[in-house]
């Protein structure tokens, strides 16, 4: 039991430990644009970040390879995010998306996968919406494919948003590098 503990709890803490409220509602392209400026000895070129947002939902196209793209309540929150994936100990397959790739996981077990031990979906509209097997509330649910690199987890998913907590259907979708 203190293993199973320790283990839910750095699943917990590594599928959390940089959530924050960004207010992004849908994050596309898998590197940012870039803007230049004169300067006094020429011209550089600056990163800018960039975001939409939308209300309406639209259908979620087959991401490219190294890619994810994951729709929460029928609306798509993450479109071409740059997407890793490792192996670890145990069978376990894990699958980062993001700019930083060490803030939002999928890990998923076994070859192929047969369960999903855990899903950071990350901030959206002010709820957090984290998916963990071993302590899932009633109503959640998740299901993996597996087609060649291609990932495919959907379910249920319990979000603490805003005016109260609500399950909300997900489909991540990710083309592993």
């Amino acid at each position: 039991m203190k293993h199973a503990t320790i283990t839910i709890a750095l699943v917990v803490a590594g599928l959390t430990a940089c959530s924050t409220n960004t207010g992004i509602t849908k994050v596309t392209g898998t590197s940012p644009p870039t803007t230049s400026r004169a300067t006094n000895t020429g011209t550089s070129t600056m990163p800018v970040a960039t975001t939409t947002s939308t209300s309406t939902p639209t259908a979620t196209a087959r991401p490219k390879d190294g890619t994810t793209s994951i729709t929460l309540d029928r609306k798509p929150v993450v479109t071409g995010a740059v997407t890793t994936c490792t192996t670890g100990p145990r069978g376990r397959t894990f699958i980062k998306y993001g700019q930083d790739p060490g803030h939002r996981e999928v890990i998923l077990i076994g070859d192929p996968p047969t369960t999903v031990e855990g899903a950071d979906l990350g901030v959206v509209d002010g709820g957090t919406y984290i998916y963990l097997d071993m302590v899932k509330k009633k109503g959640e649910s998740a299901a993996v494919t597996k087609d060649g690199k291609r990932y495919t987890v959907t379910g249920a998913v319990w979000g603490n948003a805003p005016g109260g907590g609500a399950i909300k259907p997900f489909v991540f979708d990710a083309v592993c590098p």
